[in-house]
């Protein structure tokens, strides 16, 4: 607000002087208090003033205000105005106002800011300082290394002129777009660093071995140790006992600690980002889906309110594989796509792996598989498969190979999966289970014998490492598979209780339906026309979206059971086998040498008799053929 005062100090005339002018204008009829009324007039004048007097008055105004003790924003705006600022003090009241642009989600403002302060200063380590707070504001809607500023970053970098906590940044952003010779360059500059040890220093190490662990110099040098009784401890050093937990598998309740004390103490921000991802990553990997989701729902309308595009793909991401676990699959297809499409997927660089995988299981788990096919003609960064992004995407792919029944290239899928952890040193069950997905591409093509040793080798790793983790439930399934009678009762009914337990709809649905084929063989008809009831509302649920709460796995039989699959003429059951194993029309007219159309009609009278609407649910009420006797 206009006062003589102001005035005086900005014309720094005489006080009389002033207050005669003003006075003058206001008995003309020109003024009304300090202000022009008629906004013609205003403009008239305005206009009459040059471009550098004008640039001159607002610079004059914002100095005196910064005198006055006015709020740095006030000040910083007849800064931008003026176009330069050069009065001492001027560079930090721009850097304070943008700190509270970005506080009240003004980013527009902030880089203005920003940019003013980096033309402004000349002392190297601001504008280093300040490049990296523009590159960090940039990344929150535009993930990419082709920016002016991150050029500017790139040469102080080169010229070792970055702190070490910003070269942690750096690192983290070559990565993301795959530039791994640029990154490997900047960490050789960090392992020589000779400023004191700064604490994101010990995440950046961690946080390598866990996603990136083939940019990992040779020789690190001495590693920081944290203090972590230190009341300042930061949410970074609470992510190195996260990311530890998850690549060790013990201490369960100390990991978990560790992600709760992030997400509890630290909002999301520029400089928590990345531990807020690792904490909620930890959540998800340690088994607390529930609590996952909540943090991640907040953090997804906080990363909204910031305006800030690239973190809620990260989070989304996130969401996607909550869902996945959850055996939500309409939820992993609707938060997969949100997150590829909140940014650029060329802007997603190597992290595109983890929501593009989500998506692909899900599409192939409710049987989209043309989708699921155009989802993996997506253009993919190589280096993605240099990180643990590339194990994700490589699981989905081989799952969607032996959906279409093709177990050779899934085979292919599977075993680089494994190969790359065991090469990497991330050999852990509960990270990527590839020794379950090898057992079920052995059962697909009709050796148990191999499956089975597979799945024990998945449970015996998970007796080091994770022994009550998800996975085991998978893994008695399929073990199951390869046993007949009472026995692959007992298998099947310890499975379903996992998933069970670990509220995975879809999990739950496959190992109940095996078990109704189970009992099928024993004899007992109508218990597994009642299992079969409950795992086809289950497959339901978790590919249709719905919502009801799964009835327990032991349920009791009544006599609404649904009808059976003797209905079936010979070539419906055919048919409706071929379906349940995943082949489409096409693929199955071919198989039995029939037309497309007939195979069509097959389906609506299968879908008729079994009370059906959808091929999901024909898995649990016919049994997919023995790969062996197909063509007889």
């Amino acid at each position: 607000m206009a006062t003589p005062e102001l005035i005086n100090q900005v014309v720094d005339e005489d006080d009389h002087i002033v207050a005669r002018v003003i006075g003058r204008l206001r008995d003309s009829g020109l003024l009304s208090g300090l202000r022009f009324p008629d906004p013609g007039l205003r403009r008239s004048v305005l206009d009459r003033i040059s471009p550098d007097v004008n640039a001159w008055l607002h610079h004059r105004i914002a100095e005196v205000l910064h005198r006055q003790g006015a709020a740095p924003s006030s000040v910083a705006q007849f800064l931008v105005k003026a176009g330069y600022a050069r009065f001492p003090g001027a560079v930090a009241v721009l850097r304070a106002a943008a700190d509270s642009a970005l506080l009240h989600n003004q980013t527009g403002s902030a880089v203005k800011f920003l940019e003013l302060a980096y033309r402004a200063s000349v002392h190297v380590e601001d504008r280093t300082a300040i490049a990296a707070m523009l590159v960090s504001v940039e990344w929150r809607s535009n993930p990419s290394v082709a920016t002016r500023n991150f050029g500017r970053l790139r040469a102080a970098a080169r010229n070792e002129r970055l702190a070490p906590g910003y070269l942690v940044n750096l690192v983290i952003h070559l990565l993301w777009q795959g530039n791994e010779e640029d990154a490997h360059e900047v960490l050789l500059t960090l392992c020589v660093q000779t400023h004191d040890p700064d604490r994101t220093i010990e995440f950046l190490w961690s946080w390598l071995e866990f996603t990136h662990p083939r940019a990992i110099p040779g020789n690190v040098g001495e590693r920081s140790i944290v203090d972590r009784t230190d009341p300042a401890t930061l949410p970074y050093e609470y992510a190195v006992d996260v990311l530890h937990g998850m690549m060790s598998g013990a201490d369960h309740k100390s990991s978990v600690f560790a992600a709760q004390s992030i997400l509890n103490h630290h909002r999301l921000g520029a400089a928590t980002i990345d531990a807020l991802v690792v904490a909620v990553e930890g959540l998800i990997h340690f088994g607390n889906l529930h609590d996952a989701a909540a943090w991640c729902d907040t953090l997804l309308a906080e990363a909204v309110a910031r305006r800030a595009p690239t973190w809620q793909a990260l989070f989304a991401a996130l969401r996607a594989e909550i869902s996945l676990r959850q055996g939500d699959m309409p939820d992993t297809v609707k938060y997969g796509l949100d997150a590829l499409n909140l940014v650029p997927a060329k802007g997603l660089g190597t992290r595109i792996g983890r929501p593009l995988a989500c998506l692909i299981r899900g599409l192939t788990a409710t049987m989209q598989y043309d989708e699921a096919r155009r989802q993996l003609d997506r253009p993919v960064p190589e280096a993605m498969f240099r990180s643990r992004y590339g194990l994700l995407y490589l699981h989905a792919r081989g799952h969607y190979h032996l959906a279409v029944g093709d177990p050779d290239r899934a085979l292919l899928d599977f075993e680089r999966c494994g190969a790359l952890m065991r090469e990497w040193g991330l050999d852990l069950p509960h990270l990527v289970p590839w020794r379950n997905d090898l057992a079920e591409t052995y059962l697909a093509m009709g050796r148990p014998e191999a499956a089975g040793d597979y799945t024990n080798e998945h449970l015996r790793h998970l007796e080091r490492t994770a022994k009550l983790h998800r996975t085991r439930g998978v893994s008695l399934r399929l073990l199951a598979l390869t046993t007949t009678g009472e026995n692959r009762v007992r298998i099947l009914r310890s499975a379903a209780a996992i998933a069970r337990d670990n509220d995975d709809k879809y999990e739950l649905a496959r190992a109940l339906g095996e078990l109704g084929g189970a009992y099928d063989t024993l004899g007992q008809p109508r218990r597994a026309q009642s299992l079969r009831r409950t795992a086809t509302r289950l497959i339901k649920e978790a590919t249709a979206g719905a919502t009801r709460a799964p009835e327990p796995t032991d349920v009791a039989i009544d006599d609404d059971v649904r009808a059976s699959a003797d209905q079936l003429s010979t070539a419906e059951r055919r048919v409706a086998e071929l379906a349940a194993a995943g082949m489409r029309n096409k693929d199955v007219a071919v198989e039995l040498g029939i037309t497309s159309s007939t195979v069509e009609q097959h389906l609506t009278q299968v879908y008729r008799k079994l009370r059906v609407k959808r091929r999901t649910e024909l898995r649990f009420l016919v049994q997919p053929p023995d790969p062996d006797r197909r063509g007889e």
